[in-house]
């Protein structure tokens, strides 16, 4: 009989048939063992894993999807030609999975559609709208865990603004990390799965947070519009984060601007629209738009990755003098700090 996974359990999407799906305590199904064990699911469980199913399906087409980029932002789905690795190395930080910002974008769309078509909604339902949004999009992805921490983050800083507490720079982010620790060790205590699998990057993700933010609050405090505070944001993250990519060999100069161009094609609605044309497939209507869409976002991110890997801008380091560049960097920001610091409260 085939096992049948737990209702929050992480499933990742696989594209092939002899291992359709993937779950911790499982491993693989075949496409045959994973109808089967779809079956056996709760109904919710069921529905949602159905249309990741169509979705995977609609972007497996020959010349869609072909880095995989589609598939594995969207329901978290592996496949072979995406490397995740040369794709964050070359500086798309946002595109190899769905992470804070773009629940933030998908929460400001459901706020922006609550004040045309409901201007009277309480706190409740303003607050309790993108929580539900959320949470779909943490089953779309099959509960990677991964998306714990940045879920925890938003919700944190959207409730506390909803209902008006002031809350200090850094709680938000110290809350996401303790629970996403808290989660890590009791869900890996007495299993087959590390810590570090549970709770994957935590110092940088802090570290590209609390970066970013405090570049994003400096713009914002000096009167920045909102491409210049996104161009500070960028920045301040990939500074914060230079000390770990230099201590672990790599250097790409190129992600300030393209994770400032990211975040402004996203803001615009880039990929809001992309999330309602994957649901609209999902729930069984025309994949059209959804193909269209991640085909032009795979061949963008294709040329770019190639070009920059042409032009030498993704430099891997020798461990010795990433180690020196990662201290002598920490050691000019402590000066800095010291002296003068370029952010003031």
């Amino acid at each position: 009989m085939t096992e049948v996974p737990g209702a929050f359990a992480e499933i990742r999407l696989q594209p092939t048939a002899a291992c359709r799906a993937w779950t911790p305590d499982h491993g693989c199904y075949s496409a045959l063992e994973w109808e089967r064990a779809r079956a056996g699911l709760p109904a919710f469980r069921a529905g949602v894993e159905s249309a990741r199913l169509r979705i995977s399906e609609a972007l497996a087409v020959e010349g869609v999807d072909p880095l995989g980029l589609g598939r594995k932002l969207l329901i978290h789905e592996s496949t072979a030609s995406l490397s995740r690795e040369a794709v964050r190395e070359a500086g798309f930080v946002h595109l190899e999975s769905a992470s804070g910002i773009h629940l933030v974008l998908l929460a400001a769309l459901v706020d922006r559609g609550l004040r045309a078509v409901y201007p009277r909604a309480g706190a409740a339902v303003r607050a309790g709208a993108p929580l539900a949004l959320w949470a779909f999009v943490f089953a779309l992805t099959g509960f990677r865990p991964g998306l714990v921490r940045p879920l925890v983050l938003v919700a944190v800083r959207a409730l506390a603004s909803r209902y008006g507490y002031r809350l200090r720079p850094f709680a938000p982010i110290a809350v996401a990390l303790a629970f996403d620790a808290a989660l890590g060790f009791f869900l890996s205590f007495g299993s087959s799965r590390t810590f570090a699998e549970w709770a994957p990057g935590e110092l940088h993700y802090a570290a590209a947070w609390a970066g970013g933010i405090l570049a994003y609050g400096y713009a914002r405090g000096r009167g920045s519009g909102r491409l210049a505070a996104h161009a500070w944001l960028s920045l301040g993250s990939w500074l914060a984060v230079l000390p770990l990519d230099f201590s672990a060999g790599r250097f790409a100069p190129a992600t300030p601007g393209l994770s400032l161009l990211t975040v402004e094609a996203f803001a615009l609605g880039f990929y809001p629209a992309l999330f309602g044309a994957a649901i609209w497939a999902g729930l069984g209507g025309s994949p059209t738009a959804l193909q269209w869409a991640i085909a032009l976002l795979n061949r963008g991110v294709g040329w770019t990755v190639s070009g920059l890997f042409t032009l030498g801008e993704v430099r891997e380091l020798s461990e010795e003098w990433g180690t020196v560049l990662a201290v002598l960097f920490v050691l000019a920001g402590v000066g800095v700090l010291i002296t003068r610091s370029p952010i003031e409260n």
